[in-house]
């Protein structure tokens, strides 16, 4: 899942960002209130540590693997 800022307007609703897919793809539509800036900043910020975690477990990332492993063992 990936958000996506946007604005809804007379019944439109327009991207502030490129989106991550093309063709016909599922969303939701969340409403939030002007001052919820930081919630969306933090729903962002999640999304990229998950994307970064996925990174680093990626077995074609030797390098890391090794770092994780000994991390894991250590505790």
């Amino acid at each position: 899942m990936t958000t996506v800022r946007g604005i809804y307007e007379n019944g439109v609703v327009k991207l502030l960002e490129n989106p991550p897919a093309t063709g016909n793809q599922k969303v939701l539509v969340t409403f939030i209130e002007e001052t919820d800036e930081e919630i969306v900043r933090k729903l962002t910020l999640n999304q990229y540590t998950a994307e970064f975690r996925n990174y680093l477990e990626d077995s074609k990332e030797d390098l890391y693997q090794e770092y994780l492993k000994d991390n894991n063992e250590n505790g």
